[in-house]
């Protein structure tokens, strides 16, 4: 299992943290000491706070990931809608 550490609005934290835990269930835990992380999400409008945390994780090894606030990589929605990455629809097989 993942631990991930969410970088985000000290206001925003309950918010995200719950919206995470909706987003990816049990395949995650959330972790609120940053060097216990093996993933770091960089989550909405970077704030000084923010930024200090970022240099850290940067120093520490730690991988980050610039998402929305619906966990969406930025620069991957980016280069989709800029039309640099197509997606491909899949047909699983599962009716609805």
């Amino acid at each position: 299992m993942k631990r991930l550490f969410i970088c985000c609005d000290k206001d925003n934290r309950a918010r995200v943290e719950h919206r995470a835990k909706t987003a990816f269930g049990h395949t995650v835990s959330i972790v609120d000491d940053m060097n216990k992380a093996d993933l770091a999400y960089i989550v909405g409008n970077i704030t000084p706070d923010m930024e200090s945390n970022m240099k850290m994780l940067k120093e520490n090894g730690i991988r980050t990931v610039k998402v929305n606030e619906n966990f969406i990589n930025e620069n991957l929605y980016e280069k989709i809608l800029d039309g640099k990455i197509r997606v491909k629809e899949m047909n699983l097989g599962k009716e609805r």
